[in-house]
């Protein structure tokens, strides 16, 4: 496939761009409309950065105040596996409004198999002053067959 790029093409001020893949060799996606800009929020309006972590982050550092709105969304949570018994690990530093899932694994003492002991999801709900992460636990249904 050909790659292309149109300015003002099909519409006043559009830029568009025709190609199989878009390779951005950046660190960051900036997405700045001056007249939807408030006072709050950052410097900048990453959009989209390639951070620290080799992560994507979307609305790196809360740029935008208006937050991130998904429509239709599929997300597939990462897990944090621990093994034991007793109470999860959850993370002292965290920020409020941020979700956990714990998946939990035992040793059965007599034959040392690893077997499924449970699922659980946490949410950031708070900070105690000068301390760490206040966790809730997210009440989960039975779980059920997929069908479809």
């Amino acid at each position: 496939m050909r790659s292309d790029i149109r300015l003002d093409a099909d519409k006043d001020g559009w830029v568009t761009i025709d190609g199989a893949v878009l390779n951005v060799t950046a660190s960051d996606v900036i997405l700045e409309q001056k007249a939807y800009r408030t006072d709050k929020g950052g410097e900048y309006r990453r959009a989209l950065v390639h951070d620290l972590n080799d992560g994507l982050t979307i609305n790196f550092d809360r740029d935008y105040p208006g937050g991130v709105t998904v429509h239709n969304a599929n997300l597939n949570l990462s897990q944090s596996v621990q093994l034991g018994t007793g109470e999860p690990s959850l993370p002292r530093d965290a920020a409020t409004g941020d979700l956990v899932f714990i998946r939990r694994y035992f040793l059965r003492p007599l034959d040392l198999k690893t077997t499924f002991d449970e699922t659980t999801l946490w949410l950031c709900v708070g900070r105690r002053s000068g301390g760490g992460a206040l966790w809730s636990k997210v009440p989960l249904g039975e779980p059920v067959e997929g069908t479809g």
